[in-house]
């Protein structure tokens, strides 16, 4: 699901999409939102119930991949289930064990089913997902210039560099440290619709 609606981008463009343009823009807007996922290693879109196997680390807190933590719903180790709040507590997007520390079952894994992420997608998210299609829409090839006699163009390319769209949202973005062993949900958008 795409961060911005193509009404969205009509407005950011101060037009009204239709015809091939309309079908790019949903396309466009699909590459940009599943850039920023990749780029963040976060979904960011609210899932609920996601599931994420992780190694035991033997400290006190176990940190969960995707953010923001909404709810904890089970946390599993080898076969025992914990109790909310008697065999952990949460606190932002860790898990802090409250005796001993996070050691798995045989299998030195732990199993959490959390719900995370944004039932509105931030502004600057927003914003960036408009940002980037528009740029895509304008240049759909991705020419770095283009010229005709006299009169040439030079389109910038530092999306991800200091300063470029994609760095603002640094803050969104996931320490690969902290990257799930396996998730039962995989990590798959759809790219257009029909």
């Amino acid at each position: 699901m795409a961060f911005a609606s193509t009404d969205d981008l009509g407005e950011f463009l101060g037009e009204t999409l239709t015809g091939a343009r309309l079908i790019q823009a949903e396309i466009f807007l699909e590459i940009v939102s599943a850039g920023i996922r990749g780029w963040t290693r976060q979904d960011i879109d609210l899932v609920e119930d996601d599931v994420v196997v992780l190694a035991a680390t033997g400290d006190w807190e176990l940190e969960l991949p995707q953010r923001p933590v909404v709810d904890v719903a089970s946390v599993t180790v080898g076969a025992t289930v914990l109790a909310a709040g008697s065999g952990y507590r949460l606190a932002g997007d860790k898990l802090y064990r409250t005796s001993g520390g996070w050691v798995g079952g045989p299998d030195g894994l732990i199993t959490v089913e959390y719900t995370h992420g944004y039932e509105t997608i931030p502004r600057d998210i927003w914003g960036v997902t408009l940002q980037q299609a528009a740029q895509m829409l304008e240049n759909p090839l991705g020419y770095a210039s283009e010229g005709i006699g006299t009169y040439n163009v030079t389109y910038a390319d530092n999306a991800d560099e200091p300063g470029g769209p994609m760095f603002g949202l640094s803050r969104y973005r996931c320490r690969a440290a902290s990257v799930p062993m396996h998730r039962e949900r995989p990590l798959s958008w759809p790219v257009a619709n029909g």
